[in-house]
């Protein structure tokens, strides 16, 4: 028994390794050991050779195979003296360091060309370049099909973006099946595309070419042009939240008095909203001065608080988990007595938007009460708020971050 039970225990070994140790130098040994061992003539002795290498040396048993079958394809690929033994040393020797040499490089160039999916552009110069060309001169329904094409890229080679989908849809959706989780995931993606290439669109034109419905403008816009006191308007990665200044901007006279806050993000300054002036905070004092000077000149300061930084981060009930939402602009609300808007734009349709802003509501810090405890009710109901939406539009919900498998950046650089 206790000889069946280890021969297992290096069997599971073995097949734990064969999704892993893929690293240049593993690489390298593994093809260059499986070249050799099977290169020694040694028939189905080299199996167990090969099985025990493995098992020692912790090496992926997939290289160990793929090496033995290139000695067997190919056998000495370039001999150096007359002497089988000495050749087999050095081709093995080779093929391990050429491949792992290989890996090494594409490694550092998969490192030097990653980009996380968090929300912003995705693409480069040319493919950015090549869907505005589509879209201006061919109209959106052409560039939305083009995304058919482009969407499965995505989805193989942006693993951020597909794990925080896959894990959005866990939540949202548990009953779904292993395919359907990734078709939703696949039209996640693409009605991100479509969304992005609707920003692209506005562009080229000076007056709007979507047909904007709204709840709340009428409210909001007053409150945005009358400038008697300063507004917080809260929002979220949802719908067409990097389009939204464009929107307000055709039905409103701001001209640029908003102020969108982002907090040490690495967000594409392409992705951005040109209708909105953008400010890159950190933890430190300035940002807060800043915001400060803003809301004492009657202005608008903006912010997406389902992706915090700073450590005003307060677990709430979201989709039925306790997820991080930004305390901040509820704690400003309260200290500075300025009023605070929920604003989200969603897509309705083809060319058409649905625009809400609810009405401005002034939080109080409530005496004898602990304002920790009060700010979270006040997230709570923003909380509340989004979750309504993004049940009845799931697929336009753009955090592509992974939300709640991961903590705060901020606190993952600053862990108590």
């Amino acid at each position: 028994d206790n000889v069946y039970i280890s021969f297992l225990n290096i069997y599971f070994v073995i097949i734990s390794l064969m999704k892993k140790h893929l690293g240049p130098f593993k690489v390298a040994v593994g093809l260059g050991a499986g070249f050799f061992l099977n290169s020694l003539g040694l028939g189905w002795v080299a199996i167990l050779l090969i099985s025990t290498f493995s098992f020692v040396f912790q090496v992926n048993i997939i290289l160990l195979i793929i090496g033995s079958l290139l000695s067997f394809f190919f056998g000495i690929i370039l001999p150096i003296t007359d002497t089988f033994f000495v050749n087999l040393i050095f081709n093995s020797f080779l093929i391990g360091s050429v491949n792992g040499g290989v890996v090494y490089i594409l490694k550092k160039y998969m490192e030097s060309k990653k980009r996380n999916w968090t929300g912003n552009t995705r693409g480069g110069k040319f493919g950015n370049g090549f869907m505005k060309y589509v879209a201006k001169f061919l109209g959106l329904k052409v560039a939305y099909f083009f995304l058919i094409f482009i969407v499965p890229y995505f989805y193989f080679f942006s693993p951020r973006g597909k794990k925080s989908s896959l894990e959005f849809w866990t939540i949202v959706r548990p009953d779904l099946n292993f395919i359907m989780k990734r078709l939703m995931v696949l039209k996640h993606f693409y009605i991100f595309g479509q969304l992005i290439l609707d920003r692209f669109y506005q562009e080229f034109f000076e007056k709007s070419v979507f047909e904007v419905s709204h709840q709340g403008l009428n409210t909001f816009k007053e409150k945005i042009e009358k400038k008697d006191e300063g507004l917080l308007i809260v929002g979220a990665h949802i719908g067409g939240w990097n389009f939204l200044g464009t929107l307000l901007s055709l039905y409103t006279k701001f001209e640029k008095d908003l102020f969108m806050f982002q907090f040490n993000t690495n967000d594409n300054a392409k992705s951005k909203d040109k209708a909105l002036n953008y400010y890159e905070t950190k933890n430190n004092f300035g940002s807060v001065f800043f915001i400060n000077e803003l809301l004492s000149n009657n202005k608008a300061a903006g912010f997406l608080v389902d992706r915090p930084f700073r450590p005003q981060a307060e677990l709430v009930p979201f989709l039925g988990k306790l997820t991080p939402f930004d305390s901040t602009p509820f704690r400003i609300s309260a200290i500075k007595k300025v009023p605070i808007s929920f604003v989200f734009g969603l897509k309705e349709g083809y060319k058409k938007y649905n625009f809400y802003a609810h009405f401005p509501n002034q939080y109080v810090f409530k005496k004898g009460v602990d304002k920790n405890s009060q700010v979270i009710d006040w997230l709570k109901e923003f909380s509340k708020c989004l979750e309504d939406y993004i049940k009845e539009n799931p697929h336009q919900w753009l955090n592509f971050y992974p939300l709640w498998s991961s903590v705060p950046d901020y606190y993952a650089e600053n862990p108590s």
